[in-house]
């Protein structure tokens, strides 16, 4: 029986460890556009005798061709996502708009607020039974009182 060969691992080295040497390896391998450009605009053209008004020139140019091929690439992305899309049975707006779905369960976020449950008999202050308990109702819990005695009817 054959087994699958595995590279050998460094001591500390974990799977996620290696997952970033590949993604690393394989962005290295991809070269920005602006990059391929200058390739070919060295590969055609000479720089050796060019004066600096001809090299600002070439490098407007160069510019130019780069906004050119960025704005073709994304109109070739855009298709490409479209086809993907269309291939599911999806347009691609229907994939970026929200779901009209109703939220289920408790609703996040401050509550806004709440009607007193219990008031002071001395200084006639509330507290709606949520969050920290003020002072006051701590000292009257503390004393031996019942909460119940500061219950508003």
């Amino acid at each position: 029986m054959r087994t699958k060969k595995t590279a050998a691992r460094k001591p500390g080295e974990t799977d996620s460890h290696i997952k970033h040497q590949r993604q690393e390896s394989l962005a290295l391998q991809r070269e920005p556009i602006r990059d391929n450009i200058l390739e070919d605009v060295v590969a055609k053209v000479s720089l050796n005798g060019k004066t600096r008004a001809e090299l600002e020139r070439l490098l407007k140019d160069i510019d130019a061709e780069f906004v050119r091929r960025e704005k073709q690439n994304r109109k070739d992305a855009l298709k490409a996502a479209k086809a993907a899309a269309a291939e599911y049975g999806f347009s691609l707006e229907d994939l970026l708009a929200e779901p009209k779905t109703k939220r289920k369960g408790r609703r996040r976020g401050p509550r806004g607020p709440q009607p007193a449950k219990y008031q002071d008999t001395a200084s006639a202050k509330t507290w709606s039974g949520m969050g920290r308990p003020p002072a006051w109702f701590k000292a009257h819990v503390d004393a031996g009182q019942p909460d119940t005695d500061l219950l508003i009817a």
